[in-house]
Order: structure tokens, then sequence, then C-alpha cells
């Protein structure tokens, strides 16, 4: 049911800076409304990024209700902060920073902000399956050393899944979109970064899609979730009023399939990190969480030259326990949201037989429910499905009574 808040496309939005002329840290690219490039545009846009020779290149992909230009003093910010963290480790690097046709007329207007917002919907599956594709194709087939990180923020995570998963389906009332470009050809992704996803939280899960396990498309996906405790994104918690949850503010939802070769590969990051209440920009794309990012992206690339990171070494451990319940239920308490998925994920497969309770989402209704009424978790254990759950090995009373619900 689509019944849009007033408030949607004021909150949802990024604050756009200031435009200003492009310092010349990153290489921006302009991919409109979507539409195919020519060999010419191509070569053009290319050309910068092949001169600098770079072994990563971070891809940058802005959100909803961005005017042209007005990304410029974010992207030149969060560039300096990627060249300088790569440069302190003897990488090259080069980030090109997309620029779309987010801003759709009426988006500020009541009675019209429903359809402008399903049409930037339709718009950045678009610009990702056409335009994006065909540059970042290009990039790969000129110059296949380079890995490719990509930084999606807000809507940007529909332009940027829409590249690299052009297969992906959709249930819902976004206006069609164009075939891919080449949707047979993979785009080999070292890194995809989620930061405060408005894709659908389930999208996986209802697409089916499967993940390869013997060839991963996408070294690392790395998703920031909102916490379940204490303030959130309060746009996408307001964007849950026309399209459910966004991926940014919950555990996703995928199939048994989906869980299971993303767990076993080690291939899914979950950041529960300092997420901004705010939903700008800058502040998901922060030197802070660069600092975690890009050294991940780094050892993915090279495991056997760059450190582990801690996130990836506690990841590891979880993974390497003892295939007892005793030994996993410390990490529940994990303060890396990661550590805990990995933890429930083998308790799941000891307890219930497999990853159906994180599929059916079972997992995530037990996190909302501690997050409005965490007494009732207690209260409803005992009928609980989940035998994790029913046992009150997850939440842990340090969840519970941080949510409110104190073993008193």
């Amino acid at each position: 049911m689509r019944n849009l808040k007033t408030l949607f496309c004021l909150v949802l939005a990024s604050l756009p800076a200031v435009a200003q002329d492009t310092p010349g840290r990153y290489s921006p690219v302009w991919l409109g409304k979507g539409e195919s490039l020519t060999a010419e545009q191509i070569d053009k846009s290319v050309a910068p990024i092949l001169a600098q020779k770079p072994e990563h290149l971070v891809v940058m992909v802005h959100g909803y209700g961005i005017p042209k230009d007005d990304t410029k003093e974010d992207y030149a910010k969060v560039s300096d902060n990627i060249k300088e963290i790569f440069d302190s480790r003897g990488v090259r690097s080069a980030v090109l920073g997309v620029e779309w046709e987010s801003a759709i007329p009426g988006d500020q207007v009541p009675w019209q902000t429903e359809d402008a917002y399903f049409t930037a919907i339709s718009r950045a599956r678009t610009v990702g399956r056409v335009p994006l594709r065909q540059l970042l194709l290009a990039i790969e087939q000129r110059s296949p050393g380079t890995k490719l990180d990509v930084l999606g923020h807000s809507l940007g995570c529909e332009v940027s899944a829409a590249a690299i998963y052009p297969e992906l389906t959709y249930k819902d009332d976004a206006k069609k979109f164009p075939a891919a470009f080449s949707p047979a050809t993979p785009l080999k992704t070292n890194f995809y970064g989620l930061l405060g996803s408005d894709l659908d939280y389930d999208v996986w899960y209802k697409s089916r899609m499967p993940f390869s396990a013997k060839n991963p498309r996408v070294g690392m996906h790395w998703m920031t979730i909102s916490s379940y405790v204490g303030d959130r994104d309060k746009a996408l918690l307001v964007r849950k009023f026309s399209r459910g949850y966004a991926g940014g503010t919950a555990i996703p939802r995928m199939t048994e399939g989906q869980w299971d070769t993303l767990m076993g590969n080690r291939t899914l990051m979950l950041d529960n990190q300092d997420v901004p209440v705010s939903h700008d920009f800058s502040q998901y794309l922060s030197k802070e969480r660069l600092l975690r990012m890009l050294p991940t992206a780094l050892y993915v690339s090279k495991p056997n030259q760059y450190p582990k990171p801690p996130e990836v070494a506690q990841m590891d451990k979880v993974r390497s326990e003892p295939n007892t319940t005793e030994a996993l239920k410390p990490w529940l308490d994990s303060p890396y949201l990661s550590s805990q998925i990995v933890a429930l994920w083998r308790l799941e497969k000891i307890l219930c037989g497999g990853s159906k309770h994180l599929a059916d989402g079972t997992i995530e209704e037990e996190a909302r429910l501690m997050r409005s009424t965490p007494a009732k978790v207690k209260a409803d254990r005992k009928d609980n499905k989940c035998v994790t759950i029913k046992r009150g090995y997850w939440p842990t009373q340090q969840q519970l009574t941080r949510a409110g619900a104190p073993n008193w």
C-alpha cells in the first residue's frame, strides 16, 4: 500500500552541498536519466581514470533528490580521505564520482512526492542497468588489473545493485525500466558498500537470485544497519511508510541458499558501528568508516599481502569455533553485528537444522520486537519456533538490558 507521507522526500534526501568547481580529486561522470552512452562518451569518461593506472578504483554513487553538481563538495571531501588512506598504504587509486538526475520535479510538493519517488527508483535502476554498466564494464575490459570498489549511498544503492546484479527482480510500484546492457557479462566487484541503503531489505529474498559460491561476483558486501537500540537513521524510518523496511535498517532477508553462500564464502559484512541519524552522505562515508572499509577492500583483493582487519579477523574466529552451542553463545554479545550474525547462523544450523529462521524473517522479527517491546521477548520465547530464541540464547540478556528489559 503506497501512502508516502508529506515529509518523506524532505527527510530522505541528503542535504546537498554548495556546488563548486570540481577540485580534480576525483573524476566526475554525468549519467543523466540513464540514457545509453556512446562509444565517444565512454572513451572520454574512462580516459582520465585509466591515465592514473589505479590498482583500486573507488566508485561513489549518490542518492535521491540531489541536483546536478551538488555532489561536488561531498565527493571532494570523501575523495580526499580515500586517496589519503590508499596513499598511506602505497596503493595507487582513482575515484569516480557518479552523478545522475535524482532530483525529480514535484519531489517536494506534498501531493506529488510519492509519484516522484517511485519515478526516481525506476530511474536509479535504469542508470545502473545501462550507462553505469557500460562504463564499469569498459573499465574492467581496458584495465583488467584494476579492482572495483563500489560505494552506494541511499538510493544510490539501487543504482549500484542494478549495475552489479542486473538479474535482480523487483516487486514494487516503480515504473518499468529497460533491459540491462550486456546482462550476461559479469561485473567483477572487489568490494560493494551499501551505505544507508534504500534497497528493500528483502529484495534478495524476493528476487531469489542465486549468489555464486564458486566464483562470487562481489568479494565483500558491506552493509550498514541502523542499531536496534538507540537512535536510527530518521530518513529510512520514514521510508517504511511507502516501501516497507529499507536495507539500511534491518538484517537482510535472504533465502537459505543466499545466506549459506554469503556466510560460507565470508562475503557479507554487517556494519552497525556509528551509523548516522541524519542520512548524510559524508557522515556515512566518514573517514572513520573508510578506515575500516578500505583496509577490508585491500585485504579482500590480496589477502596474502595486506593485514586482516579486526572485524574480518573476529568473523573468522567465530567461523573457526567448535561446532557447539557453548563455544558460539559468547559471540552473540559481540559489539560487531557481523560476528553476532555469523554466530547466529552457525547456531541455527546446530539447533534448527539450517538457515530457515534467517530466511523466513523470524530472527529479524525478534530484533524488531526487542526494539519496540523488549519485555515481550521473554514472554513470547516459549512459543517461538526457533530453538535459538526459545532457549533464550538470542537476544542475549545483555542486549535486552540495553533495550530496556533488565533481568529483574
